[in-house]
């Protein structure tokens, strides 16, 4: 009989998911800086036009939305990290079990 792999755990999963995340990111902010230094006026254009529009949002509307939303979200949130770590430890206590079988 095989030994079954043992699955990954949720954390590994999101700190596969951050590295990925970060190379992506990093990949996107070089290839950002390339086209300013392509086209700088086009790049201060679009920066004047984006400082304009937010300067003509409602600011205090937006964060204040913000902040209601996060509030709401926090139980939920712990919620789920408490489902998730209890699930790792399950997870954990019956591997010795399945390698003994």
């Amino acid at each position: 009989m095989s030994n079954p792999q043992p699955l990954p755990s949720i954390e590994e999963g999101i700190d596969a998911f951050l590295v990925h995340t970060g190379k992506t990111l990093r990949h996107s902010l070089a290839k950002c800086e390339k086209d300013i230094r392509r086209s700088p006026a086009q790049a201060v254009l679009a920066a004047a036009a984006a400082g304009y529009c937010l300067h003509q949002l409602p600011m205090r509307t937006i964060v204040m939305a913000n902040v209601r939303l996060a509030a709401a979200l926090v139980r939920p949130a712990l919620f789920l990290l408490g489902t998730v770590r209890l699930y790792d430890f399950l997870q954990r206590q019956a591997a010795p079990a399945h390698a003994k079988s």
